[in-house]
């Protein structure tokens, strides 16, 4: 049973849904990866042939041969992002390195991977934030795979809570109102329903006024949209 204060007089909520009714449901089999709609951008001052990931079904991607503005990848999925010869206006010595991270920590929701043929050792430390790294002698088959998994991984409606809660955890956001949007989170999966936005539920508490949990919410709901979308009905 959860209890959650409304103006100091009642409570209100019991039988919460928790990630285990997810979890039971394995939602994250059902999603289908739709490759023609993963937005690419492939950061790269050699002769990556993205005409190959094209091919493989992958219709949406770009190449850049240099890192210039942060607004720039504001719009993409996925980011490949190649260390020498990238980003020395970053920082000389880093490289690529640093400008995957850089964009890692702006859009922390975004998959930032590191893409070379190059020992990256010589450049420094991966950072621990990048979601991973591929290398270019890998076929344009198994790299094709090797995005799909990242891509699931990170729409996986379970991946995503726990992460999310983490970070809650982090920011001192209420144990109570982490079990109030976890509920909310897990009856907008498995009804498909937008309760996250539109419950008059959740429009009546009083949490937005003592928590800054606005960004969660929109992470939480960007996922429900996402898996509502590709799940299928099997």
């Amino acid at each position: 049973m959860f209890i959650l204060k409304k103006n100091a007089e009642k409570y209100v909520y019991t039988n919460l849904k928790t990630i285990a009714s997810i979890e039971e449901q394995r939602i994250d089999l059902k999603i289908k990866i739709p490759r023609e709609t993963i937005k690419i951008c492939v950061i790269d001052d050699e002769g990556f042939d993205i005409n190959m990931l094209y091919d493989l079904g992958y219709k949406n991607i770009r190449k850049k041969i240099q890192f210039e503005s942060m607004d720039e990848y504001q719009d993409y999925d996925i980011i490949l992002c190649d260390v020498e010869g990238i980003g020395i206006n970053v920082d000389k010595e880093k490289q690529g390195l640093a400008v995957a991270e850089q964009i890692k920590n702006v859009y922390p929701e975004k998959i930032v991977l590191l893409y070379s043929g190059k020992n990256i050792e010589s450049f420094g430390e991966m950072p621990k934030i990048i979601d991973g790294y591929l290398r270019k002698q890998a076929s344009m088959s198994d790299l094709a795979k090797s995005l799909d998994e990242y891509y699931k991984k990170s729409i996986n409606p379970i991946n995503v809570w726990k992460k999310t809660r983490d970070e809650m955890l982090n920011n001192n956001i209420s144990t109570k109102t982490i079990a109030f949007l976890e509920d909310r989170y897990c009856r907008s999966l498995l009804e498909r329903k937008e309760y996250l936005y539109n419950n008059e539920d959740l429009n009546d508490t009083d949490i937005f006024s003592t928590e800054n949990i606005c960004k969660y919410i929109e992470i939480l709901a960007k996922v429900v949209e996402v898996v509502g979308r590709l799940s299928s009905d099997v």
